[in-house]
């Protein structure tokens, strides 16, 4: 069992060219905008193993926390801002199939992650603000299950 911190940066940076398809009329405008996306996220998380048998295990991994996420693009002088929270949750077992050579690992689970959102402020052509502040919410989640093999050199 154990206690650890779950800590997240994303900075990905999308850039379009040639917008003729969306928008005909910025095409003789703009050639090229760039959105520069961060999100942040920082909390708690615990953590636990159980040795079944000898070759199999089961695992959790739980963690929680703030979240907090910005979309900047400087051209249209437009951002949106969003705070809220995370939920992190990973279940498994992992086998290995030979005990003797412990190096091949093989693991079946599912994972699920969410994303509540609290408050959104949208901020367009730095003329008009808008929070919908306890107004609206909004989530993203996955969730998924997976099989993974791993060999230790």
């Amino acid at each position: 069992m154990g206690l650890g911190v779950v800590t997240g940066l994303s900075l990905p940076v999308m850039k379009m060219s040639n917008l003729q398809k969306s928008a005909e009329f910025l095409y003789d405008l703009l050639e090229t905008t760039q959105t520069d996306i961060k999100t942040y996220k920082f909390g708690p998380t615990i953590q636990g193993a159980y040795k079944l048998t000898p070759k199999l295990s089961s695992y959790a991994t739980f963690g929680f926390g703030y979240q907090t996420g910005e979309m900047k693009n400087e051209w249209f002088r437009s951002s949106i801002d969003i705070d809220g929270s995370f939920q992190a949750l990973d279940l498994g077992v992992s086998y290995i199939p030979f005990t003797k050579h412990d190096r091949l690992k093989i693991t079946l689970g599912y994972n699920y992650k969410s994303w509540e959102m609290d408050d959104i402020e949208v901020d367009m052509f730095n003329i008009f603000k808008v929070s919908t502040f306890g107004t609206l919410k909004n989530d993203f989640s996955t969730n998924y299950f997976y099989l993974g093999a791993a060999y230790r050199f």
